[in-house]
């Protein structure tokens, strides 16, 4: 009897970490958040432009400077979107953070190849040009990390390429 319970906790055990493992090493890019050429927001994807997200190991190796702090965002001092959305491959991001706030991204396509890098963003506004990159149609996705004073805010959004 104890033979039987210790195979089927094992088989319990075993067959969890094969679920885990799946669901978390699988990044799905579907949905975007609409915008017009103003950066309107026509329509919503809850999951895109959030702050405070939790990475799985894939997303969290695009960048090598990590805090474990989480900056704090009184008065909703951060915030990020990408207009338009759809695009033709070119895009502006702006970005709502105090001046004295460092961004990083990493721009990806689905197979998480790195399109665009930078770690050293203090402007509100980047222009990002991928039309000499022949990309197919379909979505990328913007990683960011806003750093403060040993904190550090993260989020992603996706882009339609048409």
């Amino acid at each position: 009897m104890r033979l039987l319970s210790l195979f089927f906790v094992s088989i319990f055990f075993f067959s969890s970490c094969d679920e885990e493992t799946n669901s978390t090493d699988v990044v799905i890019f579907k949905g975007i958040t609409t915008t017009d050429f103003q950066g309107v927001v026509i329509s919503a994807d809850p999951d895109d432009w959030k702050l405070y997200e939790h990475w799985i190991n894939k997303e969290s190796a695009l960048f090598n400077e990590k805090y474990v702090n989480v900056c704090d965002t009184i008065n909703n001092q951060y915030a990020a979107i990408s207009f338009p959305n759809p695009c033709n491959g070119a895009f502006i991001l702006h970005f709502d953070k105090p001046d004295s706030c460092r961004l990083a991204y990493r721009l990806v396509d689905k197979n998480f190849k790195v399109l665009r890098t930078n770690d050293s963003v203090y402007a509100d506004l980047l222009y990002i040009n991928l039309l000499s990159d022949s990309l197919p149609a379909g979505i990328v996705r913007m990683y960011y990390k806003f750093y403060g004073q040993g904190c550090e805010l993260r989020g992603h959004g996706d882009i339609q390429i048409e």
